[in-house]
């Protein structure tokens, strides 16, 4: 570690190896990157299993430490790909891995060579979380953004595990590891790294003009660091795994400059901003929330060497004179969801996909015009960028994307010009048998007796309105969500055979854990089991001694998350919302633990704690351009946008999918009962997620 801030480590991310080497020597104490597979910034170059042993080595040569992200929600077939992945940083090295899927702290004790660091996909965002990765073995949480100094200060105050905070790089509009919004649209989940931010896009609103409603500002904490360092935090961390090499080490550098004790001002870091034409923020630090929409962002400084041409005049096709070295091309098209990039280069193709987002205005993006005109003439040693041809020339992309089409570009050619060197041997990758026994597949529990296309026989309703169902509906399990305390005792009463399960809640923040912690302790009193939706909640539950089971908010993805809950004491899980039809076949079909599987709901597609809109109202409505619905609900900790459209899978028939609870979950249904009904008769009321389009 640097001896320029000793104590305090500074995380830069690292895309590729070009950024790696770049944030070392701009004096980074540690880098984080992905492999190929399996990390949340799969848009990124990342890694190849060669390269990671370079990497690690080339970190510590520099005297800072490698970090590995494997932070994504694991599908069953990836579960063996992800332990090899532990075994290849173990060989490597590497000295810390970031996790999310409940199915790696299976693996923790036998790997004690590597560090296990929670990943802000775990959505820590209080006390309990910190506590609960303590006990489960984690040396490190990566605290959610939206915490704010107090909530940090307090949560830092933890022994025996060390606390990593954000202070610079892009926001998310919900917690992370909690958002379904691009899973929704798409098929492309946040959750597992390709996130086509739907937050970015226009949102319109019956009670607002149609605008960047939901576009979040960039987060700077350059001179905040001093407080965050009297907090009790460990390491500062950076992100951008999808900026350049450029930028990553100006930021470096101007956070080690903080440290070192010069005056640093927010106007120092506004060029930072220029990369994504976004406003700096402080974020929520200050419990303020102060700028953190987009909509008064400044205009971005123009890209260098970007000709703007006259309207009309740039033909879809730039084929500028031959220059020296072999001739490469570029096509984008944008004729679908997202743009599609192909380089061709002496008979080699290489294609990649970025979000086709949209731009606020004019001024903030470039036309694919612009982009061929200012990507002509690109080169390497060996190569020139000679013909770029796009779909649609009056296309407007965010600056961003063109800087993620420039920096792909470069890297490409600068890769093929290297000399061609003899194919290293591929590091082998043999199991300990330990872990080897963890993959290997496991057999169906007999709890899991039903099949989708059977008559649900658990819901999950509002408090308001489970009196009143109570009365009208037989029913095995009902979970009942934002509960008071003083209403348990009747509830408890009406319920009277059925077995009646309390939701805790899935995001809550510290000033909430007196009531979350009175919560469960009441229900252990009253032998009413509970449903856990978090790590911070498990923490709650397991300390109150009542029984528990999971709920959506701890979704599982792969069985061996779920044999991980239930060696935690989870009585039962939650087959993850987002799977799709294979993948719910193969998790079912191994799961050895009870399980629920929601055959009907409206999901909560973002927990956020940004300010929407000004007076925003609960139940007001938003929708964007691709037809997505949602309606704002307000709660004392956090604002949730949830779909008004439902999933549906009450109509669907697989004999090939099973689980002990088939759930029809009303909450935020307008009519609990009516709905209920019409379930029964096995009406098709809402598309069907991402069960027949596939979780990508």
């Amino acid at each position: 570690m640097s001896d320029h801030h000793i104590g305090i480590e500074l995380l830069a991310p690292a895309g590729n190896m070009s950024v790696l080497s770049a944030a070392l020597e701009a004096g980074a104490d540690a880098v984080y990157f992905g492999l190929t597979v399996l990390n949340a910034r799969r848009g990124a170059d990342n890694f190849s299993q060669d390269d990671l042993a370079v990497a690690v080595d080339k970190a510590h040569a520099a005297g800072a430490r490698a970090f590995l992200t494997i932070n994504i929600d694991i599908s069953p077939r990836e579960v063996g790909q992800a332990a090899r992945m532990l075994e290849l940083a173990r060989q490597a090295k590497v000295d810390a891995v970031l996790v999310e899927d409940p199915a790696l702290l299976m693996f923790l004790p036998h790997y004690p060579e590597l560090e296990f660091h929670f990943s802000t996909q775990a959505a820590v965002t209080n006390s309990a979380g910190v506590n609960a990765a303590k006990a489960l073995g984690i040396t490190r949480v990566v605290l959610a953004r939206e915490m704010s100094l107090e909530e940090i200060r307090i949560s830092s105050a933890i022994d025996g595990v060390q606390t990593e905070v954000f202070v610079h790089g892009a926001l998310c509009l919900c917690v992370s590891g909690r958002c379904l919004f691009s899973s929704w649209g798409g098929g492309r989940s946040g959750n597992r790294g390709a996130c086509t931010s739907p937050c970015r896009v226009k949102w319109s609103s019956s009670e607002a003009e149609a605008g960047y409603l939901l576009s979040m500002n960039d987060l700077c904490l350059v001179e905040k660091l001093s407080e965050l360092i009297q907090a009790g935090v460990s390491c500062f961390k950076i992100e951008g795994r999808l900026k350049n090499a450029d930028w990553v080490a100006k930021t470096v550098q101007l956070y080690i400059r903080s440290l070192k004790g010069e005056p640093i001002r927010a106007e120092d870091a506004a060029c930072l901003g220029d990369y994504a034409g976004r406003q700096m923020s402080t974020g929520y630090i200050s419990g303020a929330a102060d700028n953190l929409l987009g909509e008064n962002a400044r205009p971005s400084i123009e890209l260098e060497n970007v000709v703007t041409p006259q309207a009309n005049t740039v033909p879809a096709t730039v084929t500028p004179h031959s220059r020296a070295g072999k001739n490469c091309s570029l096509t984008i098209d944008s004729s679908g969801q997202n743009l599609l990039c192909t380089l061709e280069c002496d008979e080699q193709a290489e294609s990649w996909i970025l979000p086709k987002s949209m731009v606020r205005h004019e001024k903030r993006g470039l036309t694919l015009a612009d982009v061929a005109e200012w990507l002509q003439g690109t080169s390497s040693k060996q190569y020139t960028l000679e013909t770029i041809a796009v779909t649609e020339p009056d296309l407007l992309i965010p600056r961003k994307s063109a800087n993620q089409i420039a920096d792909r570009v470069s890297s490409i050619l600068n890769r093929l010009s290297k000399p061609v060197k003899a194919k290293k041997k591929y590091i082998e990758i043999k199991l300990p048998d330990a872990v080897r026994a963890l993959t290997e597949p496991s057999c169906r529990t007999s709890e899991n007796k039903c099949h989708l296309g059977q008559r649900p026989n658990k819901v999950r309703i509002e408090a308001r309105y489970a009196e009143l169902f109570l009365q009208h509906t037989a029913v095995d399990a009902l979970v009942v969500e934002d509960v008071e305390i003083d209403g348990l005792s009747y509830l408890k009463e009406a319920a009277g055979q059925t077995r009646l399960v309390v939701s805790l809640p899935t995001v809550f923040f510290e000033d909430e854990l007196p009531r979350v912690t009175a919560l469960a302790d009441t229900c252990a009193m009253l032998e009413i089991p509970v449903e856990v939706n978090g790590w911070d909640s498990w923490q709650i539950a397991r300390e109150s001694g009542v029984s528990f089971e999971g709920g959506p908010g701890m979704a599982v993805l792969n069985p061996l998350a779920a044999r991980s809950l239930a060696e935690r004491g989870f009585s039962s899980v939650w087959f993850s919302p987002e799977a799709d039809d294979n993948q719910l076949e193969d998790l079912s079909g191994r799961c050895d633990v009870s399980a629920t599987l929601g055959i009907f709901g409206r999901p909560v597609l973002v927990y956020t704690r940004a300010p929407l809109l000004q007076k925003a109202k609960d139940g007001q409505e938003l929708a964007d351009s691709r037809g997505i619905h949602v309606r704002i609900q307000n709660t004392p900790s956090v604002t949730r946008l949830r779909t008004i459209e439902p999933y549906c899978l009450v109509h669907l028939d697989n004999k090939n999918i099973h689980a002990r609870w088939l759930c029809a979950d009303l909450t935020g249904s307008p009519t609990p009962q009516k709905e209920w009904d019409a379930l029964l008769k096995r009406r098709k009321m809402g598309m069907p997620f991402n069960y027949e389009r596939g979780l990508y």
